[in-house]
């Protein structure tokens, strides 16, 4: 057990131990900063967006590392479920690359195109679980203004049809992973599409 000022020093590197460290590792290279940074990156969004009221700093720097928005039921609802206050979430985050909303039966084309048309080119990643009553007026502005979308998961968003979801996978080149449930013979549009694609 390591006790008192005695056992501080017997824990503590000599100087020739930290050069080692240092020359091997680099960590003593990076200022606390860099160290916090670092931390920040392994944090979820949520986290990251209450980190933001402890102070200036912590404000900016986080704000940045925010990467995704993902909407619970309740917080949509506290939102007031108004499309503005989803859009100044989305543009509030100048890293922002994905967006996952999940049970959202209030969610319609309303909230979701205006995100596309203002954040579209940034989006890598959408996925949109048991939201009922968008269309595919939202899933045709996502081909039109996501050109670099790579991941698309649409389950069970009963109005949305084959062909905005064709359309998605037709203009956004850069996609390689689309998971969609409850859509028959999509597979195997999609299947016929990729392999003229290649």
């Amino acid at each position: 057990m390591v006790s008192g000022a005695e056992g501080i020093n017997d824990v503590m590197p000599s100087t020739v131990e930290t050069e080692i460290i240092r020359g091997h590792v680099g960590v003593f290279d990076e200022t606390g900063e860099d160290i916090l940074l670092h931390i920040l990156t392994y944090m979820e969004s949520k986290l990251l967006a209450k980190m933001r009221l402890v102070s200036s700093w912590f404000h900016t720097t986080c704000t940045k590392q925010i990467r995704d928005i993902r909407l619970s039921k309740k917080e949509f609802e506290k939102m007031g479920k108004k499309p503005e206050s989803i859009l100044m979430l989305a543009q509030l985050y100048p890293n922002l690359d994905e967006i996952s909303l999940k049970n959202l039966e209030a969610l319609q084309d309303e909230h979701l195109t205006p995100i596309f048309a203002h954040v579209g080119a940034r989006l890598t990643c959408v996925k949109l679980w048991l939201c009922p009553n968008i269309t595919d007026a939202s899933v045709q502005s996502m081909a039109n203004e996501c050109p670099n979308l790579r991941v698309l998961f649409l389950n069970y968003c009963n109005k949305v049809t084959n062909v905005s979801i064709c359309a998605v996978a037709r203009l956004c080149h850069n996609l390689s992973v689309i998971v969609c449930q409850f859509y028959s013979l999509l597979e195997f549009t999609l299947n016929r599409m990729y392999a003229r694609r290649g």
